[in-house]
């Protein structure tokens, strides 16, 4: 077994029959580093102080 983490791709060709574990932190952790990046991207998109811009900032 091997956890999911930043060495997953390198890990998975050396070991080819291994399975693979995904426990909740690692979904949650990349679920809000998504969000994070896709909410600062629609920020900078949008106008400062607009309606738009406060909702994403808190």
């Amino acid at each position: 077994m091997i956890d999911m983490n930043y060495t997953y791709p390198k890990t998975r060709i050396i070991f080819q029959n291994v399975i693979v574990v995904v426990d909740k932190f690692h979904i949650v952790n990349v679920l809000n580093r998504v969000f994070i990046k896709t909410r600062v991207r629609i920020m900078k998109k949008s106008v400062p102080f607009s309606r738009k811009f406060k909702a994403l900032n808190h």
